[in-house]
């Protein structure tokens, strides 16, 4: 059913405030899914364009999944550069040693540690990737934290929650297809050119 769903989401174009929808035909024919660009200045990331803005604070650089299933969502935005800003480097150690601190933390209170990963540390991109444990009934949180360096910094998040996957297996099938979707969201990250 969730699956039908997206299929008939997917043939329908969306056309949003500050993003652009996209749509590729494979050889065969068939429309792969849509999915549109999410814009602050320079900075870019794509989600599917069924994704919409959040109704309580309206902002088009942020947006989350719309249908059944556990919270996922995305956002983008530019960061000025300038002497007296936060620069690519400090942004990318201030990540870092957040995401460390709230692993100390998680396991202090849940007796079981996140995992933090660093996905890409490169002179200008840096990709973070936190995870809470398969408790066996979902997949586990993920959270993405996305920087790359120029004029301006973007920063970009993917999150994909877990939340009701312990209420059957569809909604687990959700929760992990939703983390599939994010991890494809995750590579459309842009930075400014």
């Amino acid at each position: 059913m969730l699956r039908a769903a997206f299929l008939s989401a997917a043939l329908i174009l969306v056309s949003t405030c500050g993003a652009q929808t996209q749509s590729r035909q494979t050889q065969s024919g068939q429309i792969q899914s849509v999915w549109k660009t999410l814009r602050d200045g320079k900075c870019t990331i794509a989600v599917p364009g069924d994704w919409i803005v959040d109704e309580d604070m309206p902002d088009p650089t942020k947006v989350h999944h719309s249908g059944i299933g556990p919270a996922t969502e995305a956002s983008i935005m530019e960061l000025p550069v300038g002497p007296d800003k936060p620069t690519f480097i400090s942004l990318k150690d201030h990540l870092l040693k957040d995401a460390l601190r709230a692993k100390a933390i998680h396991l202090q209170m849940y007796h079981h540690a996140e995992d933090v990963r660093v996905l890409e540390n490169s002179p200008t991109r840096f990709i973070l990737m936190t995870v809470t444990p398969d408790t066996g009934d979902g997949p586990g949180d993920a959270d993405w934290l996305l920087l790359a360096a120029g004029d301006p910094i973007c920063k970009g998040r993917v999150y994909a929650g877990d939340a009701f996957a312990n209420e059957g297996p569809e909604m687990r099938a959700a929760a992990q297809q939703l983390r599939a979707v994010a991890e494809k969201i995750v590579t459309t990250f842009t930075s400014a050119k």
